[in-house]
């Protein structure tokens, strides 16, 4: 119960920590209204870009620490704590004062009877699907309390911020190609790890999940502001709008790779909040501008310049979350430069400057960081232009050709086919892109496509999440790296189902929507809720002794019986987090830079001359290693070790950690 709890404080105070920041920054830009205080998922997605530049400073200067990050942190989220009870207490029941019944719009009307019946199926279809929603989230909030650490956490999502706490910030990490890479989010991580869990790490990736699923429905619920309707017709729009914004959010958890993700500390999810913040900052932007527009002249008013620099910071965040960030801020502006330069306006450079600046700061500093780092400010890309240590041409082209495996093919009819493959034949494995989709997409695509035809806003995001599917089918198409375009996709979706609900004759479809949403994302989650009774059960009985069981006994020889300065080569296992030294392991099993490094090596002396050239000076041979393609010198180091009692530091049927000098 212990553990539990633990984890749920940290989560808060995570959680405290990316809003009051975020708000405080939001405060600056002339967003301290009520409407202001209550957008928490921009607050949060705001927090995570200001805190991930800070952190990043921290990091250059040598202060990346623990005892740093964490008292940092502790201090945001008691700030938080305090702000947060006075503007409760100033605010007092206000807004709720302010909500009405939406039947009680229908009194008095000819037809109030009827309004008030379907106000009450609409009433019930949001309740249902917003009670599917929350058991799913509550399912996936407990298996985020689990000890155990996903496969992609323990490369590198943990790995690294473990790694520059251990080293106060940036240092060289020739074998960890991500290392290098912009990881803004896992700086983030960093801070939980600083307060001494990582399961805080999955549960504030599930924060932003929520995060995310709020923002979505609550985009889709504000569109009825645009219909124009009042008295019952209002109150029908509202009840249509809430119900469509509901079932857009269930458009994005119901995926299996959402779902999946949800729970681990991986980063797709926390980039769709940022690249989804930064879209509706976008549209704040273009109603704003609209509004002060000239319609005699034709010309567009100007862009309000704290929309711009706030729009220029969400992106900042998009292009250094992961190294394909660049494909969310090129979509994204591609769509917005589109739509002003169609206005005239006059003041369109200059807000792409507004929007520049900040994506130019954070973006370079990750660049520079790297170039400083390995003479290649995209390492390892364009490795035949910048070099880099630890890799190749052969590696190069070895890493190309993997990503370019993933899939169904690259020929023009298998792009053709590709959203038709997406929808019928994806699955586990990278030849089915490693992941699936909810079938509602059925229903979900030609609801966004009738948005297309009488909604700008449903126009733009689907041009976003279009452009941005087009960069991912010309890139790796694993299925999670998709993720960022779903929301997107399902605000215009849930657009085009409050068109259709709010339509009398076609307003009893909030029914049988409500159900058939329902169950789909129940049948989707199914796996997470039935496991969640036992895992909550074994959680408050024994946190403490689960999170024992799944550390690797490995783990424990490499801290006991290894030196600190040793350098420990990793065969048939990359994961690595919770390893206390140094460790060299490939960053791609597909382009293996262990196999390069031992290819010229004709027997197992010259492969222990090889290991030793590099500081090599233990390995680590795990079962899976026998299915490796290595070197056969390699093999045989590793066999003629095994064999000697006295180059076998420990073994047991898992592993076994051999000295290279014995």
């Amino acid at each position: 119960m212990l553990s539990l709890l633990t984890n749920t404080a940290i989560q808060i105070v995570l959680v405290l920590a990316l809003w009051v920041v975020g708000q405080l920054c939001l405060q600056r830009l002339g967003r301290s209204g009520p409407a202001g205080r209550r957008d928490v998922p921009l607050a949060l997605a705001v927090g995570v870009v200001v805190w991930s530049a800070l952190l990043f400073a921290l990091a250059a200067l040598g202060l990346y620490r623990a005892s740093v990050v964490a008292p940092l942190t502790a201090a945001a989220a008691l700030f938080a704590a305090i702000r947060w009870l006075q503007q409760r207490r100033s605010t007092g029941r206000a807004s709720r004062a302010s909500s009405t019944s939406s039947a009680g719009d229908f009194r008095g009307t000819p037809d109030g009877e009827p309004r008030k019946a379907l106000a009450r199926l609409r009433r019930g279809a949001s309740c249902l699907l917003l009670a599917a929603i929350w058991l799913v989230l509550a399912a996936l909030w407990i298996q985020a309390h689990r000890p155990d650490v996903a496969h992609d956490a323990g490369v590198y999502h943990l790995r690294i911020p473990e790694r520059l706490l251990a080293a106060g910030g940036f240092h060289e990490e020739p074998w960890n190609v991500y290392f290098h890479w912009p990881h803004a989010v896992q700086l983030v991580w960093g801070q939980a790890l600083a307060l001494g869990r990582h399961e805080g790490t999955n549960l504030l990736h599930w924060a932003f999940t929520v995060a995310l699923l709020v923002a979505v429905a609550r985009s889709v619920a504000a569109g009825r502001a645009a219909t124009g309707p009042s008295g019952g017709e209002a109150a029908a729009a509202t009840g249509a709008h809430r119900v469509a914004g509901v079932f857009a959010a269930i458009l994005v958890l119901a995926n299996p790779v959402v779902l999946f993700e949800a729970r681990i500390p991986y980063v797709d999810l926390a980039y769709a909040l940022l690249l989804f913040a930064a879209f509706l900052e976008l549209e704040r932007g273009l109603s704003a501008a609209a509004g002060g527009s000239d319609s005699g002249s034709g010309t567009a008013a100007s862009f309000p310049r704290s929309s711009a620099l706030l729009l220029g910071i969400l992106l900042a965040g998009v292009a250094t979350v992961k190294l394909n960030g660049f494909v969310g801020v090129a979509a994204l502006l591609a769509v917005a430069v589109a739509t002003r330069v169609r206005r005239h306006p006059p003041d369109l450079t200059a807000t792409l400057l507004r929007i520049a600046v900040p994506i130019a700061l954070l973006l370079g500093a990750w660049l520079a960081k790297s170039w400083w780092l390995t003479g290649n400010p995209v390492y390892p890309l364009l490795w035949e232009q910048f070099g880099g240590a630890n890799w190749s041409a052969e590696l190069a082209d070895q890493h190309r050709q993997w990503n370019r495996s993933i899939g169904m093919g690259r020929e023009p009819i298998d792009y053709l086919l590709l959203p038709w493959r997406l929808l019928t034949e994806a699955g586990l494995g990278y030849e089915r892109f490693d992941g699936e989709l909810t079938p509602l997409w059925w229903l979900g695509l030609p609801l966004a496509l009738l948005a297309c035809l009488r909604d700008p806003l449903a126009r733009r995001a689907a041009s976003v999440a279009l452009l941005f599917f087009a960069g991912w089918a010309l890139s790796s198409q694993q299925l999670r790296l998709l993720i960022p375009a779903l929301p997107l996709v399902a605000l215009a979706a849930g657009r085009g189902a409050a068109l259709l609900l709010a339509e009398r004759r076609l307003s009893l479809l909030a029914a049988p929507l409500a159900l058939a949403a329902t169950a789909l994302l129940l049948a989707d989650g199914w796996v997470y809720l039935r496991q969640a009774p036992r895992l909550a059960g074994d959680l408050v009985r024994g946190g403490a002794a689960l999170r024992e069981q799944v550390v690797p006994s490995w783990h424990e020889w490499v801290a006991e019986a290894t030196p600190p300065d040793s350098l420990v080569l990793l065969l048939g296992t990359n994961r690595s987090y919770g390893v206390e030294r140094e460790v060299a392991a490939d960053s791609f099993f597909e382009a293996s830079q262990i196999s390069a490094l031992f290819a010229a090596a004709t027997d197992a002396d010259e492969a222990a001359a090889v290991a030793r050239g590099a500081g090599i000076t233990h390995l680590l041979w795990t079962a899976p290693a026998q299915r490796f393609p290595y070197p056969p010198a390699l093999v045989a180091l590793a066999g003629e070790r095994l064999a000697s009692p006295a180059c076998t530091v420990a073994a047991d049927e898992s592993a076994a950690l051999l000295v290279v000098d014995c």
